[in-house]
């Protein structure tokens, strides 16, 4: 399948731009960075950018350390594998949107993007699930804008929340209380409300001159959901 790639590339002298997604097993030949190397000096001289997403199992160390020889990085071509070694992919176009708090986008070992760089990887995730409070993360989420709450506390020097339009709430050890003046006081943006979880009871003289103006959208699968002897307000 290489070789007939080649093929029908070798052509295109003045390519530009070429990007490349094989969604699954891909073959091992397609990794060899060596191998694309010596095809682009001889049939792609002019080529300005090259981005790609292989899908193949067992991704190792020296697939990735292929990719740190001059020609890789003086173009500013660089790669990274993802947590499930399944997933080798340039970044920072091809770098995942979603993560959760618990664990790092990527890890430093298995990406050839320079380590004063590697706040990319955050400003790429546009959602992510918080489902841990206990992680001290080295750089800042800045533009999430689908949150998924699964933790009792937030810290919003995490991410910034201002940029947050869809909410969800997955925990119902955060009182509605609590929601309303999150989203009132930190997270303008929000139009799209979903507590996707059980609240009994509703005390409305917790809730003085408090509208939220910008929330269109609100969705309440389990609310009022009644478990053992449990009484709905």
């Amino acid at each position: 399948m290489r070789v007939h790639l080649e093929r029908f590339l070798a052509p295109l002298e003045r390519l530009r731009r070429f990007e490349l997604v094989i969604s699954s097993g891909a073959e091992r030949q397609f990794l060899d960075a060596y191998r694309w190397e010596i095809f682009f000096i001889e049939h792609l001289p002019r080529l300005l950018s090259f981005n790609f997403q292989f899908f193949c199992w067992n991704i190792d160390q020296n697939i990735i350390d292929q990719y740190r020889r001059p020609f890789w990085l003086n173009k500013q071509w660089y790669v990274a594998c993802d947590s499930s070694h399944s997933s080798l992919f340039t970044v920072p176009h091809f770098a995942p949107s979603s993560n959760n708090h618990s664990s790092s986008p990527i890890s430093p070992d298995f990406t050839t993007l320079p380590i004063e760089q590697h706040f990319i990887f955050y400003d790429c995730v546009t959602q992510l699930t918080f489902d841990s409070d206990r992680c001290k993360l080295l750089y800042r989420y800045n533009y999430v804008k689908k949150l998924f709450l699964e933790s009792l506390y937030i810290d919003d020097n995490v991410l910034d929340l201002s940029k947050v339009e869809l909410f969800v709430v997955n925990t119902s050890e955060w009182s509605l209380y609590n929601i309303v003046t999150l989203i009132k006081k930190a997270m303008p943006s929000v139009n799209y409300l979903s507590l996707n979880c059980k609240y009994s009871n509703v005390d409305y003289q917790h809730f003085p001159n408090i509208s939220l103006e910008q929330v269109r959208g609100l969705s309440l699968p389990h609310y009022g959901k009644l478990e053992d002897n449990d009484r709905f307000n």
